[in-house]
């Protein structure tokens, strides 16, 4: 897959960039451009940086400057089916006026992203923009075993994996190959499948898989320590025992 796509959106036409910031009319007309890189985003493994700049006119024409003086900048994304925002603080990049941040998507989904910051004068943070398409993140997906094994955990969006919480970990276990539609089979009805757990301290917990629908198999379990940990699906591939590991990273 090619997970270099850059995803570029731009409000501005011809854009240029005056050298000095002046101090702004907090209700000035601000223009975003943002930038997400990779496009192609695998959740809790795609890290996903933000560059933003923005930027404000400056007399008449079309001559912009850069807009830095701003108290908080941050982008907020949005998971379909949900009320929440979760917030990444943007930090200068000391590049050109550009502001950055890196992002890990937990879960798979559709994501409303928008562009909100508070600057000298404004009594709040303020939404400069939202992307007129949503990003999307799609499942952690291994081949093992002669088939597709994709991941989920719950509960995750909008908070971070963090220690001493419940999560349910998710194997979602398919045909390998998909039909003319794109979808792929559920392979239902594995026995023996386990979930081996191993903490960031070496802890190791071993649970015997549920069947929560056909083909997605999974346990609940409590990590302790923070660091990486790892969630390991063990299950009856096409030719013999067949292992995903899954690793995580808990703050």
């Amino acid at each position: 897959m090619n997970r270099s796509l850059t995803l570029s959106l731009t409000l501005a036409g011809a854009m240029a960039l005056a050298g000095c910031n002046e101090a702004l009319d907090p209700n000035v007309s601000l223009t975003a451009d943002i930038q997400a890189v990779p496009g192609h985003i695998h959740a809790l493994e795609t890290n996903v940086t933000y560059t933003v700049q923005v930027t404000y006119p400056v007399g008449t024409g079309n001559v912009r400057a850069l807009a830095t003086d701003f108290e908080t900048l941050a982008i907020e994304q949005n998971l379909a089916g949900t009320t929440a925002w979760r917030r990444l603080n943007l930090v200068p990049s000391g590049n050109g006026g550009a502001y950055i941040g890196t992002h890990l998507f937990i879960n798979p989904g559709s994501y409303t992203v928008r562009l909100v910051g508070k600057r000298a004068g404004q009594s709040g943070e303020m939404v400069i923009k939202q992307l007129a398409t949503p990003m999307a993140a799609v499942r952690s997906h291994f081949d093992a075993g002669g088939y597709r094994v994709e991941f989920d955990i719950t509960p995750g969006f909008p908070n971070d994996l963090t220690t001493n919480k419940a999560y349910t970990v998710q194997f979602y276990v398919m045909q390998s190959t998909a039909d003319v539609n794109g979808n792929r089979a559920p392979i239902a009805g594995l026995t023996g499948v386990m979930i081996r757990c191993t903490d960031a301290n070496g802890a190791i917990e071993d649970h015997a898989a549920t069947e929560a629908s056909p083909g997605v198999y999974q346990a609940t379990h409590v990590f302790l320590a923070k660091g990486m940990v790892n969630a390991r699906l063990t299950f009856p591939g096409t030719s013999g025992s067949a292992v995903v590991d899954m690793p995580l990273g808990l703050q």
